[in-house]
């Protein structure tokens, strides 16, 4: 490594805090780590950290194992603890999305259950429409057989008219 770059702040700004990569960074130096979904004061503390860092700030170096890695971190007191936070904060994050998505699974899953039992029902009533209908136009047949077959006039009175369709 130069010499001239070792006072140089290196802040790495991510997508997401992903232990590992987190980690990474800060073995190959970085002074901070922040995830693109913090705010932008949160940006501008960490930037001005980062350049207040200096002689009065006690550093100390550390081997970390992780995920079977080891990782030589250098690194302070403040800037740990911001590496802690982050986490932290990454982790609600992600909980949060999962909750939401969790939600908007269960209200789609109860959406199409919905739709389910809305096509079911439409399928017996029309099932049901289908077998009284029938069971109408078997009743006028029967009807206008009995009417045409009969040639008493008594009989024809006491039989109801009905209108067929041909």
């Amino acid at each position: 490594m130069d010499s001239s770059l070792r006072d140089l702040p290196v802040i790495v700004l991510a997508d997401q805090a992903v232990p590992i990569n987190v980690l990474k960074g800060m073995s190959a130096g970085a002074d901070r780590f922040l995830s693109k979904a913090c705010e932008p004061n949160e940006i501008i503390r960490c930037v001005n950290a980062a350049l207040d860092r200096g002689a009065s700030c006690k550093t100390f170096e550390k081997v970390l194992s992780f995920l079977d890695c080891d990782f030589r971190i250098v690194a302070g007191r403040d800037q740990l603890l911001d590496i802690l936070l982050l986490a932290f904060e990454d982790l609600i994050n992600a909980n949060q999305r999962y909750d939401a998505e969790i939600f908007q699974r269960r209200k789609t899953d109860a959406k199409l259950k919905a739709v389910g039992a809305a096509q079911a029902t439409n399928q017996a009533n029309g099932e049901f429409l289908a077998n009284m209908s029938h069971e109408i136009r078997t009743y006028e047949w029967h009807l206008h057989c009995v009417k045409c077959a009969s040639s008493d006039h008594s009989t024809k009175q006491a039989i109801p008219s009905v209108r067929l369709r041909c």
